[in-house]
């Protein structure tokens, strides 16, 4: 009789008296995941551990990543792909932040664009020997430290296209203009993903008489831009001799 009373009372008090107040609520699965995900902020990693990643590949740059193509092309996506690896594992567990997280976003995208996009990976393998040819020529090119942290958007734009720019007036000169245009390709892909800018880098530089493609193709097929230097001079030191003797 007692609980009936209390029944009574809370219908006159609040009107009726609702079964389902208190029947919980299910959500589905995707409509709380990110809120599952943004409430778990993992730690950041050991700073060692990043730097072993990027000692190991040599990186200490956005242009130094492509330079891993530059210098050893083959090496290079064997090498990379493992760190990769360790990067993904590692980022599992803790995050990176800063010039960290973006050189090793670069390190990222290398892989993606050269080494696990057969169509890209074959086009670059094209000019590879030539390109290699010019690594040291390329050092005057580099930006100076930490360019790509600078905190004025417009030097970092300046900077980036400087830098673009001299790697492609020193490949078309010498490689020819798809050389240049495809190394290019390569570096944007790799230097947008280490900048928060979004930089206006896609015209060209004017080439006054580029190397024709035809010579390329000769270099190419194994024989590097120094052979063919010192094969011209031996050539010309032959046909002076015996100028000489007639």
């Amino acid at each position: 009789m007692r609980n009936i009373q209390i029944i009574q009372f809370f219908i006159l008090t609040f009107g009726y008296l609702d079964c389902n107040v208190y029947k919980p609520i299910f959500f589905k699965e995707e409509e709380v995941r990110h809120i599952r995900e943004a409430s778990v902020e993992k730690p950041l990693c050991k700073e060692d551990l990043l730097l072993d990643i990027l000692v190991t590949c040599q990186v200490t740059s956005p242009e130094s990543i492509v330079g891993l193509a530059i210098s050893d092309f083959d090496s290079a996506c064997k090498m990379v792909p493992m760190q990769t690896r360790r990067m993904e594992k590692l980022f599992k567990n803790c995050s990176a932040t800063g010039l960290y997280l973006n050189l090793m976003n670069g390190l990222k995208s290398f892989d993606e664009k050269l080494c696990k996009n057969n169509d890209f990976y074959f086009r670059y393998d094209l000019y590879d020997k030539c390109i290699t040819d010019l690594d040291n020529d390329f050092d005057a090119c580099d930006g100076v430290a930490d360019w790509n942290e600078d905190t004025d958007p417009e030097n970092v734009c300046k900077t980036y296209k400087k830098i673009l720019d001299c790697y492609y007036i020193k490949t078309a000169k010498v490689c020819g203009l798809k050389a240049a245009s495809t190394l290019k390709e390569l570096m944007v892909e790799v230097i947008d993903c280490t900048i928060k800018e979004k930089c206006p880098v896609s015209m060209n530089p004017s080439i006054h008489n580029p190397m024709p493609e035809k010579y390329i193709n000769i270099i190419n097929k194994g024989v590097s831009i120094k052979e063919n230097i010192r094969s011209a001079i031996l050539l010309n030191i032959c046909l002076l001799m015996l100028i000489g003797i007639l």
